[in-house]
């Protein structure tokens, strides 16, 4: 809709860059949980970068409703997800009424729209997870920034 267009070789380097230690650092011990939807930026280069790098990909389709997500994230084990912050609001409420395990998580990486200071103070006090913030846009192919505490 922007009228950009991705080539082979952009979605090439991103997903080789997203698996930059750096960066995300996924690596074959991973369980990557996809949690936006593949149209969202920040799923665009990781099927690619999970397979490359040999890493389990947790694909909830449509069920991104904070139980749903609490249940597969306790089964899944998942050590890396990206995600949006309303989302990471939505799990936070669902934590203050059942407590959800995050232990699993290596890092949590957020984008799409900007991550406030109190959401990543809050995930690392209730959670112990740190937050990483993502920018970029379309026209960068997606990653540009990553903002690591």
């Amino acid at each position: 809709p922007q009228g950009v267009v991705y080539s082979h070789r952009s979605i090439w380097l991103h997903s080789l860059a997203s698996m930059g230690r750096d960066a995300f650092g996924i690596a074959n011990s991973d369980r990557v949980l996809m949690m936006p939807p593949m149209f969202h930026a920040n799923a665009w280069g990781l099927p690619y970068s999970c397979w490359f790098a040999g890493a389990d990909m947790i694909m909830p389709s449509c069920f991104l409703q904070p139980s749903a997500m609490a249940r597969m994230i306790a089964q899944a084990r998942p050590t890396l997800t990206m995600t949006v912050p309303t989302i990471l609001n939505d799990l936070l409420q669902q934590n203050g009424q059942d407590p959800l395990d995050m232990s699993s998580f290596r890092c949590i990486i957020a984008g799409g729209s900007a991550v406030s200071r109190h959401l990543v103070d809050q995930v690392k006090a209730v959670w112990g997870v740190d937050l990483i913030q993502g920018w970029g846009m379309t026209e960068t192919s997606p990653m540009c920034v990553l903002s690591h505490p």
